[in-house]
């Protein structure tokens, strides 16, 4: 029995990073389109209330001293859309004396790469995959890397 056969909240949270990761583009992203993206997770069964906070970044889950989302360390393109996952690694690079709010950035950002990870990737036109090619020897035999036994 495979594990969403015995949890079906396993595959509801899966089928919610999946809708995610095909309506969302975490390194094109706006504010809103992330808060959105948070409550798109919770109503999926992929996150809780409190991951939707920390998500959505909502103040509830800010200590007053942490950097606010007002400004940001990157920069927004025409339409107001960041890569948040540049933006993370920045705000983590930079460093905080709250080691909490080094942790709430981490979480954030472990997040993101879900979402990421359930992206649909790119098929090569040539009808190649996504395999990279495989390197072609001027003999077109395969050797051995390890030495040949000695003959006796």
């Amino acid at each position: 029995m495979s594990e969403s056969e015995s949890s079906p909240a396993v595959a509801v949270a899966s089928s919610g990073w999946a809708r995610a990761g095909m309506r969302f583009d975490v390194h094109r992203m706006s504010k809103d389109e992330l808060r959105e993206m948070a409550h798109q997770l919770l109503a999926g069964g992929a996150i809780s209330m409190p991951d939707l906070r920390l998500l959505a970044l909502e103040p509830v889950t800010c200590s007053p001293d942490w950097p606010d989302w007002n400004r940001f360390e990157t920069c927004e393109d025409a339409d107001a859309r960041l890569d948040w996952m540049e933006e993370l690694a920045v705000r983590i690079r930079r460093g905080h004396p709250d080691r909490a709010y080094i942790g709430y950035l981490e979480s954030l950002r472990s997040f993101l790469v879900r979402v990421e990870a359930a992206r649909p990737r790119p098929v090569a036109e040539d009808g190649g995959g996504t395999w990279p090619s495989r390197p072609s020897l001027a003999s077109r035999r395969l050797t051995s890397p390890l030495p040949r036994p000695a003959s006796t």
